[in-house]
């Protein structure tokens, strides 16, 4: 008999979409500085905010 997993349906969903989310959070991070660079602050830091809360969304669904 199998161990039953601690997860269910939807956490095998989330942390399969991990992946693609961590490509999400880093090309949030080079939209931020390369907004940064051109003097877009605002727009920057609004997008800097979303990759890190993303980065951070994925670190805690790792197993």
């Amino acid at each position: 008999m199998r161990p039953r997993s601690r997860s269910g349906r939807l956490g095998r969903r989330v942390r399969s979409a991990a992946s693609p989310l961590l490509g999400l959070a880093v090309a949030l991070t080079a939209v931020a500085a390369y907004g940064f660079l051109r003097g877009a602050y605002a727009t920057a830091m609004a997008v800097g905010v979303a990759a890190t809360l993303t980065s951070v969304f994925v670190l805690l669904t790792l197993d």
